[in-house]
């Protein structure tokens, strides 16, 4: 189909670039902001359901006190009544005390059916049971810490958004039980409006159209606009971009943020609503209410979002000591929240940018030429390509996502948007420069840090390289021998260490350097010396993995060189013999040229190989001493699976990689190793 005359190409081409550019920035963030939307009513749900049911677990720890002038259980009974004439979203509500396992009221019929309350809890009641201790382990352990790391409140949804909030309560910092409420979570609908999305996914790509009919754009741009560079259209598609994106963002992000400061006004009014609350269904046993909800909503919050408090939460209050709610305090929270939708906006906002300079440059076009050119070759490596995909990039990508998250084994079912805190991960590890610290007793050596770990990796890959390569490399020329006697006896002996699994070698050997029963400590008392704590210095510590490891390295070298060297045509060798070269000069000038092509390559692989070898530093000295001989693998697999600081490790694998494809970069750059294969 042929085009109308007046659409020139470098409209065409550069239009469809800077829609897909819309479309995908436009798509994204209408995504964002729905979920952030539906998350925050989810959350003020949330929020105040966790308020309610810690009102109520703080009446009954004021009723059920020993210095309460009342009878504990009649008292909660009436609380929960009260409670309930007043909250008819609450389904259900009981008391539990861990003292003798008892359930002292409840709402729930089905709880007083076989025997009256307060009872003992049944046999398959003992969840409730095992529940309260989970959740005074919680109190004890944060008070411990000084920070609130485990959940002090349970939640679990039920079905059709009912809810059980199951909240402790407590004497002087001791839980004697907990208050299990089940309400039904009212979440209201939204209005989504799409204008704001259509706007932006269409209204840039129509300007630019008709911009490009105009005098701005020359004949003379029309011809290579397709397949190169040219300035001026891309210049123009960005601006477009950008205008629309900013558009959009400062109208979504404005009716985010007076949303967000409108739920917690409605949480702050509720707040003081509770107070108040308390205070007269108290006032009823002649008991003063100390409630004030700043530690309920505090805690409410922590478990929407924010991955630590302070312990008194007092920071995190909406509302001051005057039972006023705090502007102040809304507007940071405000601007935190919008701050994170911000940065999910500017990374759609990024995804689209790198689209349309993809259209921009030409590279769209050169990559369809080139699938229709070769599509026969492109089609027999589908298969490979599709499971590259789903086996490799996705997983990959998934990861680097991770790494601007605060992912841990507390918020595992979160998304991605609920925990993302963008380059603080990344700021950690890289700006944490305290390695070497010098006091009164000396030298100090922070073992934790990012720095010192690189550069026992560092030191780890360079001595494992040159000692891998220079005995397989000699090792090789041995075999290289043409009337070596038993030659063939040798390969396989010396071939023997890779073949085998190296967690098993690494096993055997951390056995040989056991301090009191390993046979190398054996073989050195054998000729009078005191046997070598191995792993308990550095430098010992750090010559087991390199013995290990060499062990290991060096076959895979010796079969590389062998090859190599078997491939080498003898008539160079022939030839340097009668120029009157010594066997030093042929080494040098004809098998190390001969072999660079191979070796090379081999050395690169085996770098990135010894960087990352995991099995030897985990299973032969484990890091020890104190984590001093940890290389950046290992410590990247404690940080997630003994720390469970899934996000931080995920941001330490990805500098990993960085790393190592920096260095593959520029050693293939510089050796130019590569042309000759």
């Amino acid at each position: 189909m042929k085009l109308p005359s007046f659409l020139k190409p470098i409209s065409i081409h550069n239009s469809v670039g800077l829609l897909l550019a819309c479309l995908i920035t436009a798509g994204m963030g209408w995504r964002f902001v729905t979920s952030s939307h539906d998350d925050l009513l989810r959350q003020h749900a949330e929020r105040g359901a966790i308020m309610q049911a810690m009102a109520v677990a703080d009446m009954v720890a004021q009723v059920t006190h020993p210095d309460a002038p009342v009878d504990a259980v009649e008292a909660i009974v009436t609380i929960l009544d009260e409670w309930s004439l007043t909250h008819f979203e609450v389904d259900m509500m009981r008391v539990v005390r861990l003292k003798g396992a008892r359930m002292l009221a409840s709402t729930r019929l089905e709880d007083s059916a076989t025997k009256e309350l307060p009872r003992r809890l049944q046999k398959d009641e003992k969840w409730m049971f095992d529940l309260g201790h989970e959740l005074r382990a919680a109190v004890e352990t944060n008070r411990e810490e000084g920070v609130n790391r485990k959940r002090e409140i349970e939640i679990t949804y039920l079905r059709d958004g009912l809810v059980r909030i199951s909240a402790p309560y407590m004497h002087d910092f001791d839980v004697k039980g907990f208050v299990q409420i089940e309400a039904f979570l009212s979440i209201p609908g939204q209005d989504k409006s799409l204008l704001p999305a259509i706007m932006l996914a269409f209204a840039p790509a129509l300007i630019f159209l008709i911009l490009t009919q105009t005098p701005l754009f020359k004949r003379k741009e029309v011809a290579a606009a397709s397949t190169k560079f040219v300035w001026k259209p891309l210049l123009v598609a960005i601006i477009l971009l950008a205008t629309g994106f900013s558009i959009f963002s400062k109208l979504t992000l404005e009716e985010y943020g007076l949303k967000r400061a409108q739920n917690e006004r409605l949480l702050g009014g509720d707040l003081l609503s509770q107070r108040e609350e308390t205070k007269g269904i108290l006032g009823l046993f002649d008991i003063e209410s100390t409630y004030k909800g700043n530690r309920a909503f505090g805690l409410a919050r922590l478990y929407i979002r924010t991955p630590e408090l302070d312990p008194e939460n007092e920071a995190h209050s909406i509302a001051n000591t005057h039972g006023e709610v705090d502007i102040d305090t809304i507007a940071a929270l405000e601007q935190e929240e919008t701050g994170i939708l911000r940065e999910w906006l500017m990374g759609a906002a990024s995804l689209g940018l790198i689209t349309m300079l993809f259209f921009g440059f030409g590279n769209a076009m050169r990559t369809w030429i080139t699938l229709v050119a070769h599509r026969s070759a492109y089609l027999y490596i589908s298969p490979a390509i599709i499971s590259m995909i789903l086996l490799v990039f996705i997983p990959f990508g998934y990861g680097i996502t991770m790494s601007f998250t605060d992912a841990n084994i507390f918020n595992t079912g979160k998304s991605p948007l609920d925990i993302w805190i963008g380059l603080e991960n990344y700021k950690s590890i890289l700006g944490d420069f305290n390695v070497i610290s010098w006091t009164d007793e000396g030298i100090e050596i922070n073992y934790s840090s990012f720095y010192w770990t690189l550069y026992i990796t560092v030191c780890w890959t360079i001595f494992n390289v040159i000692v891998g390569v220079s005995f397989g490399l000699i090792l090789a020329l041995a075999l290289n021998t043409s009337d070596l006697a038993f030659r063939p006896i040798y390969r396989v002996l010396l071939i023997l260490p890779w073949a085998m699994p190296n967690y098993i070698t690494a096993l055997i050997w951390k056995g040989m350097f056991h301090q009191q029963f390993g046979v190398i400590n054996q073989l050195i008392q054998a000729i009078g010396m005191e046997p070598v704590a191995w792993f308990d210095t550095v430098f010992t510590s750090f010559m087991t993995g390199l013995v290990t490891n060499g062990w290991l390295s060096f076959p895979f070298m010796m079969v590389v060189c062998l090859g190599a060297l078997q491939s080498i045509d003898q008539s160079m060798y022939e030839a340097a013999r009668v120029e009157g070269a010594s066997r030093w000069q042929q080494f040098r000038y004809v098998t190390m040229p001969s072999l660079k092509p191979t070796l090379v390559p081999a050395i690169i692989l085996s770098v990135v190989w010894t960087f990352n070898m995991f099995n030897v530093i985990y299973l032969v000295s484990g890091g020890e001493p104190g984590g001093s001989n940890e290389i950046l693998v290992t410590e990247a697999f404690k940080i997630a699976f003994e720390k469970y600081r899934y996000g931080y490790a995920a941001a330490y694998s990805v500098v990993i990689f960085i790393i190592l494809l920096a260095y593959g970069v520029f050693q293939n750059k510089m050796s130019k190793a590569s042309e000759g294969i």
